[in-house]
């Protein structure tokens, strides 16, 4: 609610996510983390809670996502009894359901873009599917609801965006990229090796240009395969706890 706390938080976070340069960006983080830590249970999920509303910076969101569940984990092992309300029920549910576990677009997200923060959730639910067969933090209540909204329309962008990146792969690799695009970058090098006096370098940026699509491409496809085997393991494991739930309650 303060300004002072806002307009620190978005200034540091733009450092973190930003900065060109690799130890402002170290510097940043530890700063956040120190920063969040200062508070007590609730001020740390207040903090983590609107930072996740309104970063928009997806590798820190998937940070974000990790302090808390560590916090949560932290909380599991100290709580001898009930977890503190900031890190289980109702405010675990908002934080879990809205920030967390979600695909802003469904199916249709953008996994690439998305991907830092995807893994983090999925390295998360795995996490708490693991460590909390007792509900202790109220994540068996919702967990119909996450797998509806994240892990369902997971596995189909999956496959979307699989699909898609094979075929512009084979196109490219094929050299059947846009043809309209090629053409321009065709004669801009060509105005390029005029002005230089050389034919030859102009067919080597080509192919360099479209090796680096290719090598892009791959990277990608790489990026969804470590998505789909966290998406299996977490399933797995969501599975596996139901049975042990189910079996404990007969």
């Amino acid at each position: 609610q303060l300004e002072v706390h806002k307009n620190f938080c978005n200034s540091l976070c733009n450092i973190v996510g930003y900065s060109s340069q690799n130890f402002l960006r170290q510097i940043g983080v530890k700063l956040l983390r120190q920063y969040i830590l200062q508070f007590d249970d609730e001020g740390r999920y207040l903090v983590l809670k609107n930072l996740l509303r309104t970063v928009a910076h997806h590798g820190i969101s998937g940070y974000l996502a990790i302090l808390y569940k560590d916090l949560v984990a932290n909380a599991l092992v100290s709580a001898k009894t009930d977890l503190p309300s900031s890190f289980s029920g109702k405010d675990f549910h908002t934080i879990f359901l809205q920030y967390i576990c979600r695909l802003p677009q469904g199916a249709k997200t953008d996994l690439i873009e998305h991907a830092d923060k995807v893994i983090s959730s999925l390295n998360a639910l795995r996490f708490f599917t693991i460590k909390d067969l007792h509900n202790r933090t109220g994540l068996w209540d919702i967990m119909s609801e996450i797998e509806k909204q994240f892990l369902d329309p997971l596995r189909k962008g999956l496959d979307i965006s699989v699909a898609h990146y094979k075929a512009e792969l084979k196109r490219v690799e094929c050299g059947l990229d846009d043809e309209a695009e090629a053409e321009r970058k065709s004669l801009e090098i060509l105005d390029i090796n005029i002005a230089n006096a050389t034919s030859e370098s102009g067919n080597l940026d080509a192919d360099l240009t479209r090796q680096r699509k290719i090598e892009i491409l791959n990277q990608n496809l790489c990026t969804f395969d470590l998505i789909r085997s966290l998406l299996g393991r977490t399933v797995e494991c969501v599975e596996s706890s139901n049975r042990m739930l189910k079996s404990a309650e007969i």
